[in-house]
């Protein structure tokens, strides 16, 4: 690891520099669910649009609290974006048929 030398007066110190990158970079499970359960949703009737939309907060939650060791924050952004309209599309469509009758 490097080392920096700090002097305070007639102190010395060293320091350890972190690394600006970590080590492992891992992509977020829950925004990989959200993007999958919330694509399916459209073809589910919408059976997969809630969990969908839990994954995609909680995996957004995760990626900003890991400091920078997960990825995927566009994948979640994607699956909340699926499952927000499919949601709506669901919630419409059950709206219609029941004006419409069946």
């Amino acid at each position: 690891m490097p080392y920096k030398q700090i002097s305070h007066g007639q102190v010395t110190q060293q320091v350890i520099i972190n690394n600006a990158y970590p080590l492992h970079v891992y992509s977020s499970s829950c925004a990989i669910w959200s993007f999958w359960l919330g694509l399916i949703g459209w073809f589910t009737m919408g059976v997969t649009t809630i969990p969908a939309i839990i994954c995609g907060h909680v995996a957004l939650s995760n990626i900003k609290k890991s400091n920078g060791e997960l990825r995927g924050e566009n994948m979640a952004k994607w699956g909340l974006f699926f499952g927000y309209f499919s949601f709506i599309l669901a919630v419409f469509g059950g709206f219609m048929k029941g004006i419409m009758g069946s």
